[in-house]
């Protein structure tokens, strides 16, 4: 049975006009690729990947004089998931 450590969460408090959801957008990025983890994992495309899967995505900001932000670039993306052990990963259906 694949059972994550059920500690996840994710709060925010504002909304935001970087992203038409109106989320900022590293938590719109972040989980745009948790799901893409979600969707290589059950489709069997990545088999050997587990659920429990984490995404961290910070941006750099560019201040402007007016007080208003815009991102500059991408600073650092971080995947983290658990996977079958190379030695004992065997292909089967989920």
């Amino acid at each position: 049975m694949d059972v994550g450590a059920g500690d996840q969460g994710i709060m925010f408090g504002y909304a935001s006009d970087e992203t038409e959801d109106c989320m900022p957008l590293t938590h719109s990025m972040a989980t745009r690729l948790g799901k893409t983890l979600t969707d290589v994992r059950k489709s069997g495309e990545l088999w050997w990947l587990r659920p429990d899967g984490k995404t961290q995505v910070t941006i750099e900001y560019l201040q402007k004089a007016d007080g208003s932000v815009e991102p500059k670039k991408i600073h650092t993306v971080v995947i983290s998931t658990q996977h079958a052990e190379p030695s004992k990963a065997t292909r089967k259906k989920e």
